[in-house]
């Protein structure tokens, strides 16, 4: 009974999201950015990327068109995962499914959203 009930906790604490907060920015230091991760029953990573007093990458010194989300993986190196959008209040959300486990994530301010490879300011970046 005691190993089952060990199992069950295991199992729910497993698949629970873990909130992560980005590192305060040398770019953007008002920037309070997190990350939740949650294994879903496929063995896929859900991330969700909140941001808020981030401002429009137009407004940085130099200007940017957007904001890139990267993460650094084991298996298949680094992916672009796609664009933050931040609103008028300078709050912003991302999320997407992968199927490779992230080592780190961070963000970037590019000039074409569609890069392979960041060139841009780096925003910040976490290492899970």
């Amino acid at each position: 009974m005691k190993k089952m009930l060990l199992l069950c906790t295991m199992v729910m604490l497993s698949s629970c999201a873990s909130k992560l907060n980005f590192p305060v920015s040398n770019v953007a230091p008002a920037a309070e950015i997190s990350v939740k991760i949650k294994k879903d029953n496929n063995g896929n990573r859900e991330i969700n990327l909140e941001s808020k007093y981030l401002s429009s990458p137009d407004r940085l010194t130099p200007p940017r068109a957007s904001y890139i989300v990267w993460m650094q993986t084991e298996a298949n190196g680094l992916l672009n995962l796609g664009q933050l959008e931040t609103d008028a209040s300078d709050k912003g959300s991302f999320t997407t499914v992968t199927a490779y486990e992230p080592l780190e994530i961070f963000i970037t301010a590019e000039d074409d959203a569609a890069i392979k490879y960041p060139i841009g300011q780096e925003i910040s970046r976490l290492k899970i």
